[in-house]
């Protein structure tokens, strides 16, 4: 099966995207609907045999707060939290990730980690944060061998999760971990991807600028 993993080349392409992950999410009981950004985010679609299947975000932090959704909905700072010295500039957090992935060994969900690794290597991303359900944290740690950490002592914080979201992060057993992960740390793993998927993949993402325009969802698109 080919794959394609790409910055999407219009407004259109990355709404269809979106509606897609929504879906999935909403089948699983996850969120009633997808809110408003008020994190810019950078998103790669993802295609299966031409044909769309989803995709997940880079999402950069608030301008007023420069916190990110997982700092904010489990209440913590990313520095505090890890005991590393993190230079918010040079931090993303991953999100909004859903695929149809009908290919055998996950090589759609491979070539979007290995899509993401690229491009944090041409911007000087050094850090990642995200939540994730343990299935998935199991999985991307062990299955894949991808480095990433549990982030120790927190939880989600009702207060601070929308109404909307309540059915991922609270309603739903077991309840997701915060987690991070170092660039320099996965790379050798990214590498190893890399070549699992050679041949079976295309990543369209080199030379790529983002720039922020006015949405309605925020979306960062070259």
């Amino acid at each position: 099966m080919s794959v394609l993993v790409r910055v999407p080349k219009d407004i259109k392409e990355v709404t269809d995207a979106l509606q897609i992950v929504e879906n999935l999410y909403q089948e699983r009981g996850y969120v009633k609907r997808f809110l408003e950004s008020n994190n810019p985010f950078l998103f790669f679609t993802v295609y299966v045999e031409d044909v769309l299947c989803g995709g997940g975000a880079l999402i950069y932090p608030t301008a007023g707060t420069k916190r990110f959704p997982t700092e904010e909905y489990f209440q913590f700072d990313l520095s505090k939290a890890t005991g590393l010295r993190i230079d918010r500039r040079h931090v993303v957090e991953l999100g909004r990730l859903g695929l149809t992935d009908p290919t055998p060994d996950k090589i759609a969900l491979k070539a979007w980690f290995v899509a993401c690794w690229r491009y944090a290597c041409q911007h000087g991303i050094k850090w990642a944060c995200f939540s994730l359900k343990p299935w998935l944290f199991r999985y991307l740690s062990e299955r894949l061998k991808i480095p990433i950490h549990q982030i120790p002592n927190v939880v989600p914080q009702p207060r601070f999760i929308p109404e909307e979201y309540s059915g991922y992060f609270l309603n739903s057993n077991p309840a997701p971990y915060a987690a991070y992960l170092v660039t320099k740390e996965i790379q050798k793993r990214m590498q190893e991807l890399e070549r699992e998927i050679s041949g079976g993949a295309i990543i369209e993402i080199n030379g790529q600028t983002p720039r922020t325009i006015e949405l309605k969802k925020q979306v960062i698109v070259p």
